[in-house]
């Protein structure tokens, strides 16, 4: 599971670096916020494991997902 959410994670990162520089944007100012709702805990690892860090969650119900080897706490952002 982690090699094919990695794959897909590098093309989601890539469409969107390519989209950036079309509109005259610097890729680096954007953020990709990965949208953990309702996700199973072994797929978010899988996305954490591929290096995505900012998640995305509704209302209180807030995770706060440690990273790869007890790294801090992911962002999160409240959506939806």
């Amino acid at each position: 599971m982690d090699s094919l959410v990695a794959s897909a994670l590098d093309t989601v990162r890539r469409r969107i670096a390519k989209a950036a520089r079309a509109a005259g944007r610097d890729p680096s100012d954007i953020t990709l916020t990965a949208v953990s709702k309702q996700q199973p805990e072994p797929a978010i690892q899988a996305v954490l494991n591929a290096g995505q860090r900012v998640f995305g969650e509704t209302g209180f119900r807030r995770r706060r997902a440690a990273g790869p080897n007890g790294a801090p706490p992911c962002p999160v952002c409240t959506c939806g």
